[in-house]
């Protein structure tokens, strides 16, 4: 996938990625072929595997989006004190479950 991006791991091995001018979230098979988990419509970056077992993702132009791992894609953080969060390029959680994510723009 040209420009792939935000390669993330579950505790059973699946591998998920982005790839972010296309808005989709992928999984990455054991043979080697992608198949499309969802779109969000924006620009995805990153991900990260919550403690729920959903994907949160990074959207460049949506903010913060959780997605189950069936596919379903939920908004989740879409702006912080009334302004839409713009940028979002990565994201990581901390050892008690807290989320931090850069939002350069």
């Amino acid at each position: 996938i040209p420009g792939a991006e935000g390669p993330c791991t579950t505790s059973d091995g699946r591998v998920f990625m982005v790839a972010p001018n296309q808005g989709r979230i992928v999984e990455i098979l054991g043979d080697g072929r992608v198949r499309d988990l969802a779109n969000t419509g924006g620009m995805p970056a990153g991900l990260a595997l919550d403690r729920d077992g959903s994907l949160l993702v990074a959207d460049m132009k949506l903010g913060i989006v959780r997605t189950s791992l069936d596919g379903t894609a939920h908004d989740f953080v879409r702006d912080f004190q009334n302004k839409p969060i713009r940028g979002c390029n990565d994201l990581a959680f901390d050892s008690a479950g807290n989320l931090y994510f850069t939002a350069p723009a």
